[in-house]
């Protein structure tokens, strides 16, 4: 006769049931979203965005949602899982040359365990994809944070600051600041999240035009818990090569690495 403690030990409903990978996984959920989304004077915009949204059961979908201009924080997920987002943005402009960017989301996501458990490899070295093929980006438009979803369950707070001055037809510099928070974690998923997930981050970058070709650079600096230094340079050269492609160099260093990052790469049209 099984005693009462046996319960205990009881693999949790998802894992119960193993064609969830498939996509059969039989759990009934409500799915919804609405956004607002208004133009204003000066070239200024508000988005406002409130959702309740399920990841595909695949790494990949067609389509992507989008309430108000505002999508669902996918990256923070992995198949099957959920999560319930409130979102705003407001775009404004000072002036002609002078414009700022204000963005805020609230989040939680309650990832499927079945993924968290045994693809975390997986994830891992999809995120190290991510980093290599960004790199080949303009570093303006680098992520300041590389989402993960190798935790069970969160809610994540995140304010964003960021003003852009056009000081000629060819050369702008942006800042900003960005802090995040998480709560409603686990312990051993908080210490995790504790160690990858800055607490603010402060930015600063320029890009100039240089003939047919774009001189792009930018400082970032990160406050991670129980990590010293996290400033890092990054710099990079993109060239259009006529009608063939597009040459591209760059690299990046900072602080915590001994050596530099230095890349260089050509994309061709046919």
């Amino acid at each position: 006769v099984p005693s009462d403690d046996d319960d205990a030990d009881d693999p949790p409903e998802i894992e119960k049931n193993m064609n969830s990978l498939s996509g059969k996984y039989n759990k009934t959920s409500l799915q919804y979203g609405i956004g607002y989304r208004k133009q204003l004077k000066n070239n200024s915009e508000i988005r406002i965005a409130h959702m309740k949204e399920r990841h595909p059961l695949t790494k990949s979908s067609l389509s992507v949602n989008d309430y108000g201009g505002i999508s669902p924080q996918y990256g923070w997920m992995n198949p099957g899982s959920e999560i319930v987002q409130n979102s705003g943005r407001f775009i404004g402009s000072l002036r002609p040359e002078i414009r700022f960017f204000a963005e805020i989301d609230r989040y939680s996501v309650v990832n499927n365990p079945m993924y968290v458990r045994y693809f975390s490899e997986q994830e891992s070295s999809q995120q190290i994809k991510k980093l290599a093929l960004n790199r080949y980006q303009s570093p303006l438009h680098y992520a300041l944070v590389y989402p993960s979803s190798n935790f069970d369950k969160a809610t994540f707070a995140r304010k964003s600051f960021t003003i852009e001055r056009a000081f000629s037809s060819n050369f702008s510099v942006s800042t900003g600041i960005e802090t995040w928070r998480f709560s409603k974690v686990d312990d051993e998923d908080k210490n995790k999240l504790a160690a990858e997930l800055p607490k603010q981050i402060q930015h600063l970058g320029a890009s100039l035009g240089l003939g047919t070709g774009i001189l792009s650079g930018r400082i970032i600096n990160k406050d991670i818990e129980g990590s010293s230094s996290n400033l890092t340079q990054y710099i990079q050269y993109n060239l259009a090569v006529k009608q063939l492609g597009d040459f591209s160099v760059g690299g990046s260093s900072s602080e915590s690495d001994r050596r530099p990052y230095i890349y260089a790469n050509f994309t061709g049209y046919f």
